[in-house]
């Protein structure tokens, strides 16, 4: 029995040789396609091994002919389960950036260079199995999902494409690799932490702008605003909204992040979070804000574009950051 796992664990590490690509495409070739009998192609062999034996046996020609019509179904059962595979192009595509802790998913391609139809074609996305019937020289396309825990680049693993058409009594697959990767960000704090004040100079830039400057009107109350510029007035009316007052000064100054004010006692992971949850936030309200991270300075900015440069940095702090 230990003998049997041991050749059982050598057949499934196999494949893992045949299928790697160089590049985010590659075509399923007689190489990379592996065939075997299921439970029931199992069934129709010893069949036809116990037909065959009863012909001989009694020199039955009817019965030998039975048994060789069997084997001559396995055999055309084999050619047309692994031509269904066979030379299909497979393509992942990038997946969307998204949190530690949030899945993702890569689209993957499988297209008919052939044209020839390509029935019940079935790919493990992660999620279950997902079967396509592909059209003659069309492709078919799939989401594979894959988890997350981590911050960095998370590599697109193996995933298995595999048929038992037309039969069921054989089942070929292939074992595609592909070199395509995502970002995956830090998982955002949770809690409401404000963020630092405006302006490179902390809070102390933010009285100057509250004393100095000209007051310049009202906007609503945006979590990290200081106290010190909320219109109480307006709340002690009985007002339902909270408003906060705008100096001509401070209203455009852009936040900083910088890694050095957190505390020290945070670890590095729960630094980057905090960071994240104040992008988030400042990208969320419209306000311009600069990241200081080590080495890393990213002026300040707003927009998508922007938000993904800080995630990005936040993401591949430590870390390779080739893209």
């Amino acid at each position: 029995m230990r003998a049997l796992r041991r050749l059982r664990a050598l057949l499934r590490q196999l494949p893992l040789n045949r299928g790697r690509s160089d590049s985010e495409q590659l075509s399923l070739h007689y190489r990379r396609i592996f065939i075997l009998p299921t439970r029931y192609g199992l069934f129709m062999a010893l069949v036809a091994g116990l037909v065959w034996l009863g012909g001989v046996n009694y020199t039955n020609n009817m019965v030998l002919l039975l048994s060789f019509l069997l084997v001559g179904l396995l055999v055309i059962s084999i050619h047309h389960t692994f031509n269904n595979l066979h030379r299909l192009q497979v393509h992942a595509g990038p997946a969307q950036p998204v949190f530690a802790g949030q899945p993702l998913r890569f689209p993957v391609t499988v297209h008919d260079p052939a044209g020839r139809e390509r029935p019940a074609i079935t790919v493990d996305g992660g999620e279950g199995l997902q079967t396509a019937d592909i059209p003659p020289g069309e492709s078919a396309q799939w989401w594979l999902t894959v988890p997350t825990r981590e911050r960095g680049w998370r590599p697109l693993p193996r995933f298995r494409i595999q048929t038992r058409f037309p039969t069921g009594l054989f089942i070929a697959w292939a074992l595609p690799s592909l070199q395509q990767r995502s970002l995956v960000y830090p998982a955002p704090e949770l809690g409401n932490v404000p963020p630092p004040p405006r302006g490179q100079e902390g809070r102390q830039g933010d009285r100057h702008g509250e004393g100095d400057d000209d007051f310049h009107g009202l906007r609503r109350y945006q979590v990290g605003d200081p106290k010190g510029h909320i219109a109480w007035k307006r709340l002690a009316r009985g007002e339902e909204r909270v408003y906060t007052k705008q100096f001509a000064g401070a209203s455009g100054a852009p936040r900083w992040l910088d890694e050095r004010q957190l505390d020290p006692a945070l670890g590095l992971e729960e630094r980057l979070s905090r960071l994240c949850r104040w992008i988030i936030d400042l990208d969320n309200g419209g306000h311009p804000y600069g990241l200081r991270l080590g080495r890393v300075q990213i002026a300040p900015g707003r927009g998508e574009a922007h938000r993904h440069a800080c995630l990005r940095a936040l993401a591949l702090h430590g870390q390779e950051s080739s893209p």
